[in-house]
């Protein structure tokens, strides 16, 4: 008998994208699917496109809770999940019909604990992330990878044994780059990991979007990472790998400063500090490249002018 796939949805205010997204996943030819939908508190009509979807097929559940944020819908999600595997696709995207059949084979061949895909739909454009032509399969070698931002951001690339995540939790209190930091806690957990070479999830730009917006106290929650960085791994490699990850995570934010905004001086204040924190280890570390070293070195003088950087070069600062 094939193994049972939940796929987890979290929704909110989702009324003009939720019927394409979830024939999407009727639509697959992997017929062992459980549909999970939770919305996190819409105020639009998704409430009533859900109950309609529910009533209308016997493989979809669904859960209103009050607004909490998309990582406690997929806790949720993930509680009350029964299959063998899981994935996630956010509202407003959709996945091609060989999708999960894909996933479910490269999970299968070998011992894989997940699998992802190298490459995605941007709109109607094929993105292919920087591990497509990765050889090693061992998850120690892959952690290596994200622990540099040089794997996948994304849970909705990928397909996971409910045995290895079903009591691992989203932290609500991060609401930017909360996929990287699951990602990190799932690979510690894993041993192998299945690399799907092909596009399959369709992913469209919405307008209003929180990616679309200015650095605010939400985005910069993604610096909460670190903590979980020092509780994964522990001693020397422990210190090395939070100066690694909160590089990274300064650098990305003070991109987003420079392309979309930011007004809040506290929130500037905050970076400086924080990369002050970090500059000298990060400058001593091996693994960190020398150009981020300078990106450090400038934010923990001024984020400004690491902002005056970004723009002379040409407004982009290459995040890899």
């Amino acid at each position: 008998m094939k193994k049972k796939v939940s796929i987890i949805i979290p929704i909110y205010n989702g009324e003009q994208h939720i019927l394409k997204c979830v024939n999407s996943l009727l639509s697959q030819t992997y017929n062992n699917i459980e549909i999970i939908l939770i919305n996190d508190g819409s105020t639009d009509k998704s409430h009533n496109i859900c109950e309609q979807l529910c009533a209308d097929h016997e493989n979809i559940n669904y859960i209103w809770q009050k607004n909490q944020g998309v990582s406690a819908a997929r806790n949720l999600g993930i509680s009350i999940a029964i299959g063998d595997y899981i994935a996630f696709v956010d509202c407003d995207d959709s996945l091609e019909d060989y999708t999960i059949t894909k996933l479910v084979s490269l999970m299968n061949d070998g011992d894989n604990d997940c699998v992802f895909a190298d490459s995605y739909y941007r709109n109607n454009d094929i993105i292919t992330l920087p591990y497509s032509n990765l050889k090693s399969t061992f998850s120690s070698e892959i952690l290596k990878l994200h622990m540099n931002f040089a794997f996948t951001a994304s849970m909705c690339l990928g397909l996971f044994k409910s045995s290895i995540i079903k009591n691992l939790k989203f932290n609500p209190m991060i609401h930017s780059f909360e996929d990287w930091e699951y990602i990190m806690r799932v690979l510690t957990r894993s041993s192998e990991i299945g690399i799907l070479h092909m596009p399959c999830y369709h992913y469209y730009e919405v307008m209003g979007s929180a990616s679309k917006s200015p650095l605010d106290n939400r985005k910069t929650s993604a610096l909460l990472i670190t903590d979980s960085v020092t509780k994964e791994f522990s001693g020397l490699e422990s210190s090395q790998l939070e100066a690694q990850v909160g590089t990274h995570l300064l650098i990305k934010l003070m991109c987003i400063a420079s392309t979309m905004g930011c007004t809040d001086k506290k929130i500037y204040d905050l970076i400086k500090t924080t990369g002050r924190k970090y500059c000298i280890r990060s400058l001593k570390n091996p693994y960190i490249m020398k150009r981020f070293k300078i990106y450090i070195l400038l934010i923990s003088i001024s984020p400004y002018l690491f902002k005056m950087a970004y723009k002379t070069k040409n407004g982009r600062i290459n995040e890899r």
